[in-house]
């Protein structure tokens, strides 16, 4: 196959997560009428009958997406050879996390929340070292992403006014969206 029609299916793919990871919560809530976001997480919607094969998938499909995004840019981005295997790691720890996310819903209480906590704060560790590294060589181009993880971990503030995960975590997948399509547009970050 073609390297140019790879990348462009990668590419593809990717912008299919990213439109998936801000629809299919809102097709879920739209599912679910009696669901308030202020007191309940999104992973409510793994164990409704409804949407659970819904945000199974997502799930599945956005974790794929996060991890290919990720390797692409660290291989590309990234120039000094020693930090990519620590990153590389971040990520896939992350990724995976998100991935057993999907598997293990939220009637398994805690083994869930482990789960989500891994992928939670290990993309966003993941983000920051990212930007860190990426500060080594170029200090402005890594600073993008060293604010965006600062802004990831601030969402888990928004769990002190609110008395559930919902407008953390939705916060949270804003921030994601955002990061993620700025590193797949732009090859100057």
């Amino acid at each position: 196959m073609n390297p140019n029609r790879i990348k462009s299916i990668r590419r593809a793919y990717i912008i299919f997560s990213i439109i998936l990871g801000v629809i299919s919560p809102l097709l879920c809530y739209w599912l679910i009428p009696h669901f308030n976001i202020e007191n309940d997480p999104l992973s409510k919607f793994g164990i409704s009958t409804q949407t659970s094969d819904i945000w199974f998938l997502s799930l599945l499909f956005i974790s794929i997406g996060l991890w290919l995004n990720g390797e692409y840019r660290i291989e590309e981005m990234i120039k000094k050879e020693k930090w990519r295997p620590l990153l590389q790691w971040m990520l896939r720890i992350s990724t995976f996390s998100l991935l057993l996310m999907a598997l293990i819903d939220m009637s398994w209480h805690w083994t869930h929340k482990i789960v989500a906590l891994l992928f939670f704060c290990g993309y966003n560790l993941f983000v920051f070292a990212f930007g860190i590294v990426r500060s080594l060589t170029y200090v402005r181009r890594g600073m993008f992403s060293v604010i965006m993880a600062t802004l990831m971990l601030s969402t888990s503030l928004l769990v002190l006014p609110f008395p559930s995960y919902g407008i953390a975590e939705i916060s949270y997948i804003f921030l994601i969206v955002l990061w993620n399509t700025k590193i797949l547009f732009r090859k100057k970050l």
